[in-house]
């Protein structure tokens, strides 16, 4: 029996907030709770922590309805794991990305910047999360 994708809704001035503290290398208390679920807090601390494992749940949990996505690492600057990761959904022709962060920390980074466009603009293609219909605008 299939099951409905659960349906997840974010404010995106509490992941904007979020998205700041990330991108300054700074560990998120209050600004994590625009997470939502402990489940998904959880995650993000692992991964702000330098799990990969915990970042990919994160992607995997909250864009599941991004089944046609790319994600490229590169080094981007002299220190050991400063690296860009790009997400890009192609049947939208949308891309995030983020750079020098460490990898983990810059997937997240990426991963947040889809969902603040979701929060503000809606997905457009799926029922994963509430929204609009408009097509996510970047």
């Amino acid at each position: 029996m299939n099951q409905a994708p659960q349906v997840y809704q974010f404010d995106h001035v509490a992941l904007t907030a979020l998205l700041a503290k990330i991108e300054d290398n700074e560990h998120p208390v209050d600004e994590a709770l625009a997470m939502g679920e402990q489940k998904h807090i959880d995650a993000l601390y692992r991964a702000l922590g330098g799990s990969m494992d915990a970042a990919k749940y994160l992607h995997e949990e909250l864009l599941e309805f991004w089944y046609d996505y790319t994600i490229k690492c590169a080094r981007t600057g002299p220190k050991t794991g400063v690296s860009s990761v790009k997400i890009q959904h192609v049947g939208m022709r949308t891309t995030k990305k983020a750079e020098d962060l460490a990898p983990a920390r810059a997937w997240v980074a990426a991963l947040i910047k889809v969902l603040i466009a979701i929060a503000k603009y809606g997905n457009g293609r799926s029922n994963a999360f509430q929204g609009n219909e408009a097509q996510t605008a970047m």
